[in-house]
């Protein structure tokens, strides 16, 4: 009797555990809160700091060569950790740098049982996030961004410093988009980029005595 009761905890803990599609951490000191959760399979999260909204639900996710990672995706795994890194600068106002942070980083899978990771760290000031598509079983594989699903739903009254993107093939020598266009100063969220194609990060958002940057970039 004794058994079947255990063998039918580990079986409810195991359902739990799977079935789970909250995950929250915070900063060090608290003050940066992050919740993940998913909705209808699309994950989505939402930032906070010292009590106040600064990122609303926003979607996460991207469309690959490997696999889509952008809807009926499960959470199967999370994992929180601390992160302490000193280094030196000898080119910097700051010669010394203390890093400090805690890591989440939640492990996804898709209709095809394809693994996407996305990985956050908090530090006191800073919020940052990157996904992680590994080989998944593949060997060694070439993967294409084919589209990106990611969000950053700003609270109304947000401005913007961000630089329009260009149309193909126009201005000198039909060279653009060749370099960054006149950037915004204090445009309300929202607005109607230059030539109606969005805009092109970096970028830098506003609101009252915060400020967001948002950057792209690849590795592996």
């Amino acid at each position: 009797m004794k058994s079947i009761i255990l063998n039918l905890f580990l079986i409810l803990l195991s359902i739990t555990t799977y079935a789970q599609t909250d995950v929250n951490a915070n900063s060090p000191d608290g003050k940066v809160k992050l919740n993940i959760k998913i909705t209808d399979g699309t994950p989505y999260y939402n930032i906070s700091y010292a009590g106040n909204e600064f990122l609303g639900k926003s979607p996460l996710g991207l469309v690959s060569s490997v696999g889509d990672f952008s809807k009926n995706l499960k959470l199967v795994s999370h994992v929180i950790r601390g992160v302490k890194e000193s280094y030196t600068l000898n080119r910097s106002k700051i010669g010394r740098v203390n890093y400090q942070a805690n890591e989440l980083k939640c492990g996804y899978v898709n209709a095809a049982n394809d693994t996407i990771f996305v990985v956050f760290r908090l530090t006191n000031t800073d919020a940052a996030f990157s996904y992680l598509i590994p080989q998944n079983g593949k060997g060694k594989i070439s993967c294409t961004i084919e589209k990106e699903t990611t969000g950053f739903n700003l609270p109304a009254g947000t401005t913007t410093f961000i630089t329009p993107q260009a149309t193909a093939g126009i201005g000198y020598e039909h060279s653009k988009p060749s370099y960054e266009e006149e950037y915004t100063r204090e445009e309300p969220v929202g607005s109607k980029s230059t030539y109606g194609l969005g805009y092109t990060f970096p970028a830098l958002f506003h609101l009252g005595n915060k400020r967001l940057a948002a950057d792209i970039g690849n590795w592996g």
